[in-house]
């Protein structure tokens, strides 16, 4: 039986990731699009827009998991199902709720690994993109100390903290 969830696992584990990868892939090239009409303000250009694409994938990850997880558990399933290897698993007295077991068990470790990411990694990272977008289209005006920013706007100084 550990195997056959192995095997199953691995068949979902995989499904889920190419649904992520193609997610993904149209969420940053959208996303991209989007940073298309700050380029060339201030020093932002397209090394800033594509950095804070990549900044801005582990959070839309946390958003889309539902969704791709659903998908991925369906199409890995399925493939299993286009293939008869459900029905030769059934056959060999693999029960229902111990391939529904396997599915929930690969899931789990899943959902335990995105939402790592969207509450640990996902925000800094994000953080790190609205700093560095907002840094090349400032122009400089800020300085970021401990406790607070200072802004300069004509002969005007503001320490915000």
């Amino acid at each position: 039986m550990r195997i056959l969830t192995a095997y199953m696992r691995h068949s979902v584990i995989s499904a889920t990731v190419i649904v992520v990868l193609i997610l993904l892939g149209v969420e940053a090239l959208m996303e991209f699009i989007s940073q298309l009409s700050d380029i060339g303000v201030a020093h932002y250009g397209m090394w800033h827009a594509f950095i804070f694409v990549l900044t801005q994938l582990p959070s839309d990850l946390y958003q889309l998991f539902p969704m791709a997880g659903f998908l991925g558990c369906l199409i890995g399933l399925g493939r299993l199902a286009s293939s008869s290897q459900l029905i030769v698993m059934r056959s060999a007295g693999v029960s229902l709720a111990g391939i529904t077991w396997s599915v929930i068990k690969a899931a789990l470790l899943m959902i335990v690994m995105v939402t790592f990411i969207g509450e640990f990694i996902a925000p800094k990272l994000e953080a790190t993109g609205e700093v560095i977008k907002a840094s090349a289209l400032a122009h400089k005006v800020g300085f970021k100390a401990l406790g607070g920013v200072w802004l300069r706007d004509a002969g005007s100084f503001v320490h915000i903290g």
